[in-house]
């Protein structure tokens, strides 16, 4: 079995307004991820969801290792304009200052 890397943001995707994905910190219970959107923070999640059997094969993470995230996304990042989103994962809510 390979080793747990020290951390990970797994490949974001969005569907059904929804922006998902996995993130860990070796050592840190939980991650905190925030999404930031045009440079103003949206939401802070806890990464702390089952995860795909996907992620956690290719990462070789125990079963009982959850670290998705879910975050829904406002009617106005699919008005047709163009937006930058932005994900910071950390192990406080430090990764929401100086956005």
């Amino acid at each position: 079995m390979q080793s747990i890397p020290a951390s990970y943001v797994s490949p974001i995707t969005v569907h059904n307004g929804l922006l998902r994905g996995c993130a860990f910190i070796k050592g840190v219970n939980t991650a905190l991820v925030s999404l930031f959107i045009d440079g103003k923070i949206q939401a802070t999640v806890s990464a702390n969801l089952p995860i795909p059997d996907i992620y956690r094969d290719s990462l070789g993470v125990p079963v009982d290792f959850d670290c998705g995230f879910i975050v829904p996304l406002p009617m106005r990042v699919f008005d047709g304009a163009k937006h930058e989103l932005t994900v910071r994962v950390g192990a406080t809510d430090a990764i929401n200052k100086n956005a």
